[in-house]
């Protein structure tokens, strides 16, 4: 992911171009990302930085500096579905997570659903209640367990 100074571009949107860049104020924008698996750890690669530049001059007519290059593991979940909420085993720990490539657009709104939970009591869509997401795997890992299938 790129940290970015992007003159004269609108902070209003989120802008997608099969990458993102995502206003984050006074003109900067954050741009991402890769998706690269099974890299040796989470530092930032000078490949990833060129294949984020070499999109974001095909699809921007306007002068960038970077002013940052970082990078991370991407956790998802295996329904592509955001998980939101306690933990299972520790209900003193929440989870938000899961968001995948289209975290720029889940967030926000999972965000609004954890927040009436807290505020009101409205409950979370059942798909992403982070407890039931968590036993549905666990059933899963007991019946791979109990097949000739590896996990």
């Amino acid at each position: 992911m790129l940290t970015l100074e992007i003159d004269d571009l609108s902070e209003d949107h989120i802008y997608s171009f099969g990458k993102f860049l995502l206003p984050i104020g006074n003109g900067h924008f954050r741009c991402g990302a890769t998706y690269k698996w099974n890299q040796p750890g989470p530092e930032p690669r000078e490949e990833g930085k060129e294949e984020l530049v070499s999109e974001l001059r095909k699809s921007l007519k306007l002068n960038f500096r970077i002013s940052e290059h970082r990078a991370g593991i991407r956790p998802v979940a295996l329904a592509r579905v955001p998980i939101a909420g306690p933990h299972p085993d520790h209900p003193e720990q929440w989870i938000f997570n899961g968001f995948g490539s289209k975290g720029v657009l889940y967030a926000p709104w999972m965000a609004e659903r954890v927040r009436d939970l807290l505020l009101d009591g409205t409950p979370l869509p059942k798909e992403t209640i982070a407890a039931r997401r968590i036993q549905r795997q666990r059933d899963r890992e007991k019946s791979w367990r109990g097949s000739s299938r590896t996990a």
